[in-house]
């Protein structure tokens, strides 16, 4: 998000000088807007700002990129996500106390203040619809229901950055501050905790593999941190840098991880196969 550009990468291309492709964020103020949040769908390319005050919008095949101004100013726009009906849901990063949601094709904004002074930070929407989200000093993650049109609080110990939905409906959280995981089951609103193994952990992100394990962040230690949802496990995977920290994680089609890396290195790409180098197909029928 250092970059005031939105990145396209062809992990299939080995050539350094193709491989990437670069669409400018053009504004009248000339900064750096800070992307950040971005997502895909349906084809096309959203993100908000965290210091633009807009949300974008890609054609990758075009390059036309348009932005629209939010209703809020300098709140820090940090999340996004996508429900079914084609609306971008997002988060303010600070302490505007409010969650956002874009039609994608009224291009009309609506927005909702769930807590005073709240700060938003990850958001995720489910199945059904339902948003979720969690705040930086909140201790708790949120829920909202678009059919009923009313929200709900789940309570944790700390707050967390970024919240997850396995393939079963549960929804994940990590405790930054907190050395532990959070389930929240949705049908019975019953909340489970665990905690990781190693003292003082800082666990950030954390996303389902196509095995239904978890996958936590955990700089501490320099590692991603694999939840076995069956045997109730944890095993730390360092990762292939000192000093690395990785804020998102997400998972492809062919069940490979990808997220990038902070480190004393420079910005990079990398990527994580859950099941080793064995092609999806055959792992699956195995």
């Amino acid at each position: 998000n250092g970059s005031n550009e939105i990145i396209r990468v062809d992990t299939n291309d080995l050539n350094f000088n193709t491989r990437t492709k670069e669409y400018w964020i053009d504004n009248a103020d000339n900064i750096n807007v800070t992307p950040h949040g971005i997502l895909e769908f349906d084809g096309t390319v959203y993100w908000v700002e965290l210091t633009g005050d807009h949300l974008g919008e890609l054609d990758p095949d075009t390059g036309t990129m348009t932005r629209y101004p939010f209703p809020t100013t300098g709140a820090g726009a940090h999340s996004a996500w996508a429900d079914s009906r084609g609306q971008i849901w997002y988060t303010y990063f600070a302490s505007a106390g409010r969650i956002g949601r874009f039609d994608t094709k009224t291009k009309e904004f609506t927005e909702w203040e769930p807590l005073d002074g709240w700060s938003g930070y990850g958001i995720v929407v489910d199945r059904q619809d339902r948003v979720w989200a969690v705040g930086l000093h909140t201790h708790a993650t949120l829920m909202y229901n678009q059919e009923t049109q009313e929200w709900k609080s789940y309570p944790m110990t700390n707050p967390a950055r970024r919240p997850a939905i396995d393939a079963n409906g549960k929804i994940w959280a990590a405790h930054y501050y907190g050395n532990t995981i959070t389930m929240i089951d949705p049908v019975t609103d019953e909340v489970t905790s665990y905690e990781l193994p190693l003292k003082d952990g800082n666990p950030y992100d954390i996303w389902p593999d196509n095995d239904n394990n978890l996958w936590i962040e955990n700089g501490i230690y320099n590692s991603m941190v694999k939840f076995d949802q069956t045997t109730k496990e944890f095993t730390y995977f360092p990762f292939p840098e000192l000093r690395a920290h990785t804020p998102k994680l997400d998972l492809d089609p062919a069940g490979v991880m990808w997220f990038t890396l902070r480190n004393s290195s420079g910005p990079g790409i990398s990527s994580l196969r859950p099941r080793g180098n064995v092609p999806a197909e055959r792992s699956a029928a195995q």
